[in-house]
């Protein structure tokens, strides 16, 4: 699970389009890394969700890192808005309501830890 930080400021500061350009930009990002076996989809406002099959842990990991260069190369591109998100994943063994929890919970874990390191960087 995937979820874009900031895109209430980027709405408010820069305006609704703008929210709309990142939210866009950042689906293009993960339907790059779509394939038959990685399925991705907008699940909220601002939340993504990808559903992988056959990926055991070390290539999930390696999928995560492509889509977070991919994520660096388009903010160095672009000046704003610049995509920042949270992300969380389970892998395996539970049934699908309780693996969507755990990757919930762990993705705003993420979102926790990166605000309270930004808070540190001030």
């Amino acid at each position: 699970m995937f979820d874009l930080n900031n895109l209430k400021l980027v709405n408010d500061q820069l305006g609704h389009y703008e929210g709309d350009r990142l939210i866009k930009a950042f689906a293009d990002i993960l339907n790059k890394v779509s394939n038959e076996r990685v399925f991705v989809g907008r699940y909220g406002g601002d939340e993504f969700i990808m559903f992988i099959h056959g990926y055991d842990e070390g290539k999930i990991k390696q999928l995560l890192l492509e889509i977070r260069l991919q994520t660096d190369e388009r903010n160095r591109r672009f000046e704003q808005p610049e995509i920042n998100y949270a992300v969380g994943y389970e892998f395996g063994g539970l049934s699908l309501q309780k693996m969507l929890k755990k990757a919930d919970e762990k993705m705003y874990a993420n979102k926790k830890f990166m605000k309270i390191a930004a808070e540190k960087m001030l």
